[in-house]
């Protein structure tokens, strides 16, 4: 399976950003943080690298401090709108976090949230709503051959 990198789409200029300095192999953890900077008056998307350092992909003033709904997803990109889409193994999500009241706090039942699945594609939760798999419904059967 080739690698693959990482890319974010911006909502407020309708415009695909890919970040090819970032590469990840099947796998490799992903960790970002979406978070209000009051200072600046925009919304940051960054990603982590190790040992407490971040990089900063998105810088954005979407004209509002508090968001009323957000998304804690997977999504695959299709260069060509008539591309089928790809089988998607298991990408396992953790770690959802709310910031409220500028303490993050652990997105759990507390929080009242919708689970959506857009075909080809399922959403298996393990522990709502930190754990969960999204991957193509399809079932691997092991090959036997049988000696004769």
């Amino acid at each position: 399976m080739p690698a693959s990198g990482i890319y974010q789409y911006d909502s407020n200029t309708r415009e695909w950003h890919f970040f090819d300095q970032f590469t990840l192999e099947p796998g490799s953890p992903v960790e970002t943080l979406v978070e209000y900077r009051p200072d600046e008056n925009t919304w940051w998307a960054l990603l982590y690298l190790h040992d407490d350092q971040w990089a900063l992909l998105a810088e954005e003033n979407l004209g509002f401090a508090l968001a009323d709904a957000s998304y804690n997803w997977g999504e695959i990109y299709l260069s060509d709108s008539g591309m089928s889409p790809p089988i998607l193994p298991p990408s396992k999500f953790n770690k959802g976090y709310l910031k409220i009241d500028g303490i993050w706090r652990t997105w759990d039942m507390r929080y009242a949230t919708f689970v959506r699945e857009d075909p080809p594609y399922r959403c298996d939760m393990f522990e709502e709503y930190t754990h969960f798999s999204i991957h193509s419904p399809i079932v691997f059967l092991p090959l036997v051959i049988k000696s004769q």
